[in-house]
């Protein structure tokens, strides 16, 4: 997918927008509407195409010369090891540019700027941009570096795409706005002007997914979930400041949020697994765990709260991430989990190998299971579990795999089950719940 999106424009998409364009629509700066350009497209083609593949591809020339110029030193981003270094973020039409606070490197950035402007008839709009220094930067060198850009300074940029790009000690002040949007629906609502399928609606479709965004990055404070599920609870049973009803915690197909929150945010652990050539993997692992992966890095020293967020959803991943054999050679036979029994997936029989021994050694040259030597080492019951195990025809490097899915993916469906379990371990899942009731009526 994400190197379907880096692919640049193309003649064909072009040609293709302007076809799904409303002929009188949007007409453009010169007043010529969608229609006029399909009308006469053999005639205009040309030059229409040259000119929108310059401004939509030319993102990519603006990159090439920030990497170029980091190349020839002209620059420096921000380092976290010999191979990574990140100079820019470019995101929609929103650029963040990473350099050093010094004289030389802003004015080659300026020239940068200028350069690309030249070249793509693009101007930056400085009204709405913005520097942001680190608290080491001394004051004399941001008064040079400001009178370069002519740009505003601001102590941080406070949200970057609905999100706090940077949250304190304080977190529920961070994420009050979530909340308060939260409770301005619920109190905009009238609860008795609505039946039980009307109020249903509206917490599925609105209430509980003002947060999600926020909750698949960040581990959301409990107290707020619980201020915002009280909330929705007040609506669902007709509650107010003079009446109280029952309130629910989960249950009644509601979710419960701090465990909708958990199960979300252990999908980001699992791409970090899935994908650990992504950008964001290549920098947690250089800040996080050089010599390591996910599943066995530790908390470190001024962990950010993002990585905190990732620890905890790597929780429920820790409930469900078994591996799938190919050639056995990344597995431990003792260590690791591979066999197909929850929840921990491993041989409960006691070591009779040596402990590195991987699955490799219990697999022969023909691509089949040593059955003689796992009965002779192993315990009946794990014996069969690893017998039954399906090995692929060719040697083929192992793969983690997700128990709870059939394709072996992560679902947020099956995550939300098993943070359900990890925060309340004595209670019965909803669905075994409902089921006795109705049994019992």
């Amino acid at each position: 997918m994400n190197a379907q999106l880096d692919q640049p424009f193309s003649e064909a998409e072009i040609t293709e927008a302007l076809s799904q364009m409303h002929p009188t629509k949007a007409p453009g700066p010169d007043g010529l509407p969608a229609a006029f350009f399909q009308k006469h497209w053999k005639s205009v083609s040309q030059g229409v195409i040259a000119t929108c593949l310059q401004v939509l591809n030319g993102r990519e020339t603006f990159s090439n010369l920030l990497k170029q110029a980091e190349a020839q030193q002209l620059i420096h981003g921000i380092k976290f090891n010999k191979e990574l270094s990140i100079t820019h973020l470019l995101f929609a039409d929103d650029s963040l540019i990473f350099t050093r606070a010094t004289r030389e490197d802003c004015t080659n950035l300026k020239e940068i700027f200028d350069c690309y402007a030249a070249a793509s008839g693009q101007i930056f709009n400085y009204e709405k941009s913005s520097m942001f220094f680190s608290e080491s930067t001394r004051q004399e060198q941001i008064a040079a570096i400001k009178a370069i850009f002519q740009l505003q300074v601001v102590s941080r940029h406070a949200k970057y795409l609905g999100l706090p790009s940077m949250v304190g000690r304080n977190r529920t002040s961070f994420f009050k706005d979530i909340k308060l949007r939260v409770l301005g629906k619920i109190s905009s609502w009238q609860a008795k002007l609505f039946s039980c399928g009307g109020k249903e609606g509206l917490i599925k479709a609105v209430a509980q997914a003002v947060p999600v965004y926020a909750m698949s990055v960040f581990k959301l404070p409990i107290g707020l979930c619980e201020d915002m599920q009280k909330a929705i609870a007040g609506f669902w049973w007709g509650s107010s400041q003079n009446h109280k009803s029952i309130h629910y915690r989960g249950g009644l197909g509601f979710r419960d949020l701090s465990s909708f929150n958990h199960a979300l945010v252990a999908k980001q652990s699992w791409r970090i697994i899935q994908e650990p050539k992504s950008l964001v993997a290549r920098v947690l692992k250089a800040r996080y765990f050089k010599h390591s992966n996910l599943m066995q890095a530790q908390l470190g020293s001024h962990p950010s709260f993002i990585w905190r967020s990732i620890l905890w959803g790597r929780k429920v991943i820790e409930q469900g991430l078994r591996w799938r054999i190919g050639d056995g050679q990344q597995v431990l036979v003792y260590q690791s989990p591979w066999l197909p029994r929850p929840m921990t997936f491993q041989p409960i029989s006691p070591p009779s190998l040596k402990l590195d021994t991987t699955v490799t050694e219990l697999i022969n040259e023909d691509q089949e299971w040593k059955e003689e030597v796992i009965r002779h080492h192993f315990l009946e019951e794990d014996a069969d579990q690893m017998l039954k195990i399906p090995l692929p025809r060719q040697p083929k490097p192992d793969q983690v795999m997700w128990h709870h899915d059939k394709k072996g993916n992560y679902s947020v469906k099956s995550g939300y089950q098993l943070a359900l379990k990890l925060r309340f371990p004595d209670k019965p899942s909803c669905s075994g719940e409902r089921y006795r009731s109705w049994h019992a009526i």
